[in-house]
């Protein structure tokens, strides 16, 4: 199953939703959401990655489901805990396929678009071709997070800039919803893809980059002018936030 990343990108966006609605927001509170979306993640991952599946090939014998079961499971953890293990590797090999390559894998969104108003139809293809050793049992994993993967790509130099251009975009339009209630739908998603880029860099993929002019333009179009006219209510500068324990 491919696209597990834009649940997982949903969630994080629908908990950042959940805490600017909040007037106030507890330490304890943030800890009880955390388990409970990992909970809910990890429920999401087992129905989309085996359950749904077993059922559409009509494997609903409780063996097959249980084996499929535990292997999704297992599958989960593997790729949760990969790029911490992966990290490590990618960090010492900084650039290791050449700043061309590069540059097409960390700003492959656009290399892309280029491509396809070009009338090129071999697209390049981002994925890591490193794999690296993760476990004793021999399994690897080609998943590192945003910042030992746009190293891996870009060397260290390079990939300062960059992530500090995405942090700036992201705080851009977080500070149009904080400061503006503007931007809503555009600054969570962002938030919620940052979040879950410490197993991946998402920023690196085209159809995030499809979602986030579609988030715009649903702002832009329908929201802006509603929390404007005080049809929704949001944190702003005159409520700042509160953490209580």
């Amino acid at each position: 199953f491919k696209g597990k990343y834009h649940l997982y990108i949903a969630i994080s966006a629908a908990v950042v939703l959940f805490l600017l609605l909040r007037k106030d927001i507890k330490i304890s509170r943030i800890i009880k959401i955390a388990i409970s979306t990992f909970c809910i993640a990890l429920v999401l991952f087992v129905s989309v990655y085996t359950i749904l599946p077993n059922i559409i090939a009509g494997d609903t014998s409780s063996v097959d489901m249980m084996t499929g079961i535990r292997f999704s499971v297992k599958h989960f953890f593997h790729y949760l805990f990969c790029p911490f293990i992966t990290s490590n590797e990618y960090f010492n090999n900084p650039c290791y396929l050449g700043m061309d390559m590069g540059l097409k894998t960390v700003l492959n969104p656009f290399y892309r678009l280029f491509q396809w108003i070009y009338g090129d139809g071999k697209y390049f293809d981002p994925i890591i071709s490193l794999w690296p050793t993760v476990d004793l049992v021999g399994n690897t994993g080609n998943v590192g997070g945003i910042f030992s993967e746009t190293v891996l790509n870009i060397g260290y130099a390079a990939s300062l800039i960059y992530i500090f251009l995405i942090g700036c975009l992201v705080y851009f339009f977080f500070y149009k919803t904080i400061f503006k209630g503007k931007r809503v739908v555009t600054s969570i998603y962002l938030i919620g893809m940052f979040m879950v880029c410490f197993f991946c860099n998402y920023f690196s993929l085209l159809p995030n980059l499809e979602c986030f002019i579609i988030c715009y333009l649903v702002d832009v179009i329908f929201l802006d002018n509603r929390i404007k006219m005080g049809k929704y209510k949001l944190i702003t500068k005159k409520k700042r936030w509160i953490f209580r324990v």
